[in-house]
This record gives structure tokens, sequence and C-alpha cells, in this order.
């Protein structure tokens, strides 16, 4: 009897009626799920169960749920213009909506929230005008909204003042012009049209007092460059293109300039290096100067390389005269052929001190031959005797004085 009242107990579930699809959709509707809901109703349209006119009225609501849903999900994710273009669907489904409503004023409250800090950050930034823009778009989604108003009559406010500032600077302008004072009447009328804009009055006459002025310095800069003063021309064209941006006659007259300062800068560097005693680093500046390409600079160039030139004459000229004092004939006829090589004038003693040195290297040389064929002979003294001629000779001639200093260290010449 358990057995079969358990049995019975088990089979009452499956017995129970199913839900209909009617029933299925309201339950979805009332818990939120719109979508299933819209299933089950559209399911339930489908089969022809239930009055239809009441199935129909429910797949509407539960559409106009859906776009409903749709737009609060925008407004959680900061997409009012979306949801906005979403409840303009709705408006349509259910013209008067108060939910619709309410979710059309929310999407046009944030979206002139959005527009209120844009415009107090522009304001901020003294950009009036955008700002200005910025509130009023504002106030066309909300015009309740209070900060949007205080910062639109604010930026009215500044743009107002900038107005009359500019007009201030405009008649400041025109009365230093009047006076014959061109620079001032160019900075008021710089200031005007800074608060004026671009395109307007004071911003022509900018530039048309420009033009003349550019071209006043332009003159002047010739004169100055005529008279060789490149630094006032210099400064003179570097107006020229502040007032007159993009002249090509003037880029190509700084850019010359300029090179040629920096050449001679380099030179002034290369005349350091001479009174250095340095002819190598005279070189070196030389040629940097000369591969700017600048023009002028030749002559002074010349010199300095001259200059150079007779400083590194001079030095080995001290040299073969220490080399010859110190008996290093060798190392002195190298040095005195080298100046000789150059055939400048002032050094008419180093042929006859060429020749008196390659002398002693011949005569060291025979005696350097005799000292060797001495050593074959096994002739210590006589060795000894040709070994200190040659030195007397020439010091550096081949190896003799090693060989001289390795006989006294072995006490060869007691």
């Amino acid at each position: 009897m358990r057995r079969f009242l358990l049995f019975a107990l088990l089979l009452i579930p499956a017995c129970a009626a199913a839900a209909s699809p009617l029933e299925e959709g309201d339950r979805a509707f009332r818990l939120g799920d719109y979508g299933a809901a819209l299933a089950s109703y559209e399911q339930a349209q489908a089969e022809a169960a239930g009055d239809r006119d009441r199935v129909a009225a429910r797949i509407e609501a539960t559409r106009f749920a859906l776009v409903l849903d749709k737009a609060r999900r925008l407004l959680h994710l900061e997409e009012p213009h979306q949801a906005l273009e979403v409840l303009a669907l709705a408006e349509r489904m259910r013209p008067g909506s108060p939910q619709a409503a309410e979710l059309r004023d929310r999407a046009r409250r944030k979206i002139a929230q959005g527009f209120t800090e844009s415009g107090w950050d522009l304001y901020v930034d003294e950009q009036a005008d955008v700002a200005l823009a910025a509130f009023t778009q504002a106030l066309a989604f909300d015009p309740d909204n209070a900060s949007a108003e205080e910062g639109r009559a604010l930026a009215q406010a500044r743009l107002d003042a900038r107005e009359k500032l500019g007009e201030d600077y405009f008649y400041l302008g025109l009365e230093e012009l009047e006076a014959g004072s061109e620079i001032r009447a160019y900075t008021a009328f710089q200031h005007a049209a800074s608060f004026w804009g671009e395109d307007s009055r004071p911003a022509e006459l900018v530039e048309e007092i420009a033009r003349r002025l550019a071209g006043e310095a332009r003159a002047r800069a010739a004169d100055y460059l005529a008279m060789g003063l490149v630094g006032p021309a210099w400064l003179e064209l570097r107006d020229a293109e502040h007032l007159q941006p993009g002249v090509p006659e003037v880029e190509e007259q700084l850019a010359a300039i300029e090179a040629r300062m920096l050449a001679e800068l380099d030179l002034d560097s290369a005349e350091l290096a001479l009174r250095g005693g340095r002819p190598d680093g005279v070189r070196t500046a030389v040629a940097a100067a000369l591969a700017r390409g600048a023009e002028g600079i030749e002559g002074r160039a010349a010199e300095l390389e001259a200059a150079a030139d007779e400083a590194e004459l001079a030095r080995l000229y001290r040299r073969a005269r220490v080399c010859e004092a110190d008996g290093l004939l060798v190392r002195a006829v190298g040095l005195l052929e080298r100046i000789a090589a150059e055939e400048h004038p002032g050094y008419e003693d180093v042929e006859p001190r060429l020749e008196a040195a390659r002398a002693r290297i011949a005569a060291a040389a025979g005696h350097y031959r005799a000292a060797l064929e001495a050593e074959s002979a096994g002739d210590r003294e006589r060795y000894l005797a040709e070994l200190r001629a040659a030195v007397r000779e020439a010091r550096d001639y081949e190896d003799a004085g090693r060989r001289l200093r390795l006989l006294a260290r072995e006490g060869g010449e007691g």
C-alpha cells in the first residue's frame, strides 16, 4: 500500500497541466525578461491560443517595454544621444507615454550636462566664444540648467568686454597712425585684431603696416650689407621676416648672413688656435668655415691658412735647430727637408744647413761601416773608436748610439 501511494505521488506533477505560452509570457513579462515574454506571446499568436486581441495587446506592450529597456541601458552606458533616438521610436509607438517622456527628459538632461561641463572647461581656457556656444546648446536640451545659464551669462559678458577692449585698441591705433607713429599703431591694431578676429579691419591694417615696415627693414638691410655691416643687416632682416614671414628673398639673405656669421665664428676659433700654437687646429677651423659656403670669408680664411703654414714652418725650424744642437742630424735633415720643400721666403739658410747636415751624416755612415768591419774582425778598440766618431757626427745615425751605450754598460770603454 505504501508503495502504491509513493508511486501515485510521483505521478501527480506529470499529470498536472503544462502552462500555456500566454501564461509563460505573462510570467516572463512580470520578471522583466521582455525578450522571453515576446517569444512566448508570438508563440501564442502563432498557435492561435487565447484571445487574439489580448495576445496582440501583450505583444505591443512587450515591444514597447523592450524599447524603453534599451533606452535605459543606453542611459546607463552614458549614451544619451543614442537613447534619444531609441525614445523617438517609443514616442511613435505610444505618443504621450509618461514613461518615455521621463526617460527622454533624463537623456536631454545628460546631454545638457555634457555641454555644460565642456562649456566651463572652455571658459576657463579663455575660449569664451566656443564656451558660449556650448552653454547655448546645453540650454537647448535643458532650459532649466542653472549652471549652463550662469555660464552663458559669464561667457557673453567676457565676449562683450573683449569687444570693448578691441574697440579701444582699434581707435588707439587710428590715433597713432594719424600721429605718424606706425610702430605704435601696428601694436595697437595687433591687440585689436586679437579681440576682433583675423577677418576684422584691425587685422587688415596690421597686414598693411607690416608690409610697409618689412619693406623699410629690407631696404635698411641692403644699405648695411653694402657697407659690410653684417650684424645690423641681420637684425633688420630678422625684423622683416617677423613682420612679413615667407618672403623667399629675405629667407635666402638670412640664410646667407647666418652662414657668414657662423663662418666668422669658425675663423675666430682658428685665430685662437693660431695664438695657441696649434696649426692643425687652425686648418680644421678654416675648413669648417669654408664648408658653410659663406661669401666674403675667403680672404680672411686664406690669411689664416698662410699664417698656420708660417707657424708650422717656424715650429719645424725650431725643432730642426734643436736637433742640430743636440747632434740629432738624421732628424734635423728630415725637418729641414720639409721646410725646403715649401720654398718659403725667410728660410734661406735651410739649404746650407741641409748640406752641412747631410755631409755629417755621410761621415757618420763611413765611421759606422768601419765600426762594423772592426766588430767582425774582433778589433774591439777600433770598434769603439769608430762608434764614437759616428756618434760625434750624428748621434741618431742607425744604432751607433745604442751600440756605444751597450759597450759602456759592459765596461768596454774602461
